[in-house]
Formats: C-alpha cells, structure tokens, sequence
C-alpha cells in the first residue's frame, strides 16, 4: 500500500489525480482517469465525477528528509502535515489538506494555484459521511469491495483472466465500458459472482479459472481456429514471467525454489516484461539467452538433477524421467527414439544425459506455458 501510494506522485507527493486514476484501472476496470480535464466524450464520467473521487486521496502526504532532493525516509500520512516537513521537489507550493473530504483542485497551468474544490463522492452518487480529518482511503476501499459495488469483481476477474490466457474475456483490461462488450460476458458474471461470494478470495478465483477446461485445452489449434484470438478456442502460448520461469528451473535442477530477496534477484535476471505489454510476446535478449545456456547450474552434468532422476533406470525411461523432470510429460515416440539415438553415439551415458538436459532446458517449451 505505502509503495503504491509513492510510486504514483508529482512534485514528490502523491498525486491524488494519479493515484485514482490508476485506482480505476486496477480495481475498477475503469478509465476514469481520461476525465481528469473534461468531461469524457465517450464515457459517462465527467470532470466533476472524476475530482469527487479524487478527494478521497486528498489528504494523502509523503513526509520525511531529503538530501539533494534524493529521498532518505518515506511516511506516508494522512495526518496534518506542516508544508516544512513535506518532501517538495524545487520549493513548489503543494495544494494544501483540507477537511471533511474536500479536496483543492490544482491548477494544470500552474501548480501553485487551484481552481476550486471538490468534495468526495462515490461513482454511484453517493456521498461518504467522512469525519473532518482521516485516512480516506479506507473508505473509498470499502466502498470498492462492498458486493452492491458492480465494477470490483468483474474488473478482477478480467484481469486474472487475462493473466492466465493472455488476453481478458473484455479487452483491454481496464476498459470494462458497457460498450465494450466481453467476449463471453456469461463467463465473466460466474466468475464475478463467485469471486464475491467466496469474500474476495484471490486463491479460489485462482482454482476456479485454472480448473475450467478453457485452460487445460493445448496451444496447438485444429482446423479453422487457427486466426482465433477471442473465443479462447486454443490457448495462447504465453512465456513464463521472470519468477515462474525462476521457480521452474529450480524445481528442474532439483532444488528447493528461493524465498525473498533471494528469489527477487534470480528473477531479476529474466525480468524483461514492460509493465502493460503483451505477455504472448517472447521479450529475453541475448543476456537471458546467453545465461540459461551457459550457467554452470544448467549444465546437466554438474548438478544433482540428472543423477537423481536417471539413476538404476534403462535408457528409455531414463529419457523418459529427464522429459518429466524438465518438461512435465513423457516424450513422444519420434522424440525418444531421437535421444535413444544421441546417447548411443554419445556413447557415454552421463555425457548424453546431461546434454539432454541441458536441451530440455533450454528448449521454447521450457519457457512458455502451454
């Protein structure tokens, strides 16, 4: 929450316009933010809806020290705050905190100066009895989760779905406008009405998107579903985010995955993905390349994994065991017999074991799901 409110600031204080206008994409699939400066053309939401919402962010302050105007401590607040306290990037004059859920409007010529004020209001029109002073924001999240509230649970649906298959059953994901109708919309009000009775619970919506057979249905398509990219027909083939791929690997070679920062700098390494883009597009360069073909740990012959997993079997099985450990399914006919083939050229058994491993993973299907 604290980094939430940080990351999205101007003049090094959180910015109330931001800060609900990323609110509306995230939890409400909502592109309330284009009303900002007017009254949107092709929404319902106006100007005025948009700073009535923004207020409930109004008293939201970062203070702390600065060296430089680099900071050195954060405290996010939404207490009184003396200005001399307030982080503020070249002096500028932050709009000040005023009570009872209002909140000054800033001027988008000057920063300086307002152009006046709005008071908190919900998108349904009502109005939040606020005490004088307080932190907002726990209103306005209750206000989100309440199950009257018809834009939480279908914007989070949407967007789980989305980061499973690739795409949202309404695309694009923070655009749940009644006129851009979804795809299957009997689907997305299931999932919406079982995300809400189960009490907002991220794990069961989880369960219930990856035990449909929508999910389970191969990548590979049959005929006439091969242009298909809205009826989720086939499955599109996604590559692993930096800590799936990282939780992947290590479970391959056979150990137990890193936690915390540990895990956080592993996955730094695979971590080219930009925030928003398409997660089908493959997005490694040559660094990610060149680290999972020649990191000593991948090399089959210098861990565990090979070992363990081939050890006492016939050459078959054996292969058959590398396909399971790294791939999670047994090879195909033609694919068996192409590395029964290797290992007897190879000649030596842990040599060519190894160089299937290594093989494995580092093949495309390694890296992507489905």
């Amino acid at each position: 929450g604290a980094l939430f409110t940080v990351a999205y600031r101007m003049n090094q204080q959180p910015d109330p316009a931001l800060l609900v206008g990323v609110a509306g994409d995230y939890f409400l699939g909502l592109q309330i933010k284009c009303a900002q400066c007017h009254d949107h053309p092709f929404h319902e939401w106006t100007q005025d809806e948009f700073w009535e919402l923004a207020a409930m962010f109004g008293r939201v302050r970062l203070v702390g020290q600065s060296n430089n105007g680099r900071e050195l401590e954060h405290l996010v607040t939404d207490a009184d705050v003396d200005p001399k306290e307030m982080l503020r990037m070249n002096g500028i004059k932050y709009p000040e905190q005023l009570t009872g859920g209002t909140i000054a409007i800033p001027d988008p010529v000057d920063p300086e100066k307002t152009r006046g004020t709005a008071t908190a209001r919900f998108l349904n029109g009502e109005a939040p009895k606020l005490p004088e002073k307080g932190n907002y924001r726990q209103d306005f999240a209750k206000w989100v989760t309440e199950k009257e509230n018809p834009y939480f649970a279908r914007a989070t649906a949407n967007r789980l779905w989305a980061h499973f298959f690739g795409r949202g059953i309404v695309e694009p994901i923070d655009n749940l406008h009644p006129d851009n109708e979804p795809t299957h919309p009997e689907v997305l009000d299931l999932l919406a009405e079982e995300f809400q009775n189960s009490g907002y619970d991220l794990k069961y919506l989880v369960r219930c998107i990856t035990h449909t057979q929508a999910y389970a249905r191969t990548s590979k398509p049959t005929g006439g579903n091969e242009t298909d990219q809205t009826l989720f027909s086939h499955m599109s083939v996604k590559p692993l985010d930096s800590f799936a791929l990282v939780d992947s690997l290590w479970v391959a070679l056979q150990r137990t995955p890193p936690d915390g920062s540990r895990r956080r700098d592993a996955a730094a390494d695979f971590d080219t993905r930009l925030p928003g883009g398409d997660p089908t597009k493959y997005t490694h360069s040559i660094p990610q390349v060149l680290k999972m073909m020649n990191s000593r740990d991948h090399l089959g012959t210098s861990g565990p994994a090979v070992g363990t997993v081939t050890r006492g079997k016939s050459p078959d099985e054996a292969i058959a065991h590398l396909y399971l450990a790294v791939l999670a399914r047994r090879p195909s006919d033609a694919e068996s017999q192409q590395m029964l083939d290797y290992a007897q050229q190879v000649g030596d058994e842990r040599q060519a074991y190894g160089d299937i491993f290594w093989v494995l993973l580092n093949s495309a299907e390694f890296l992507v799901n489905h």
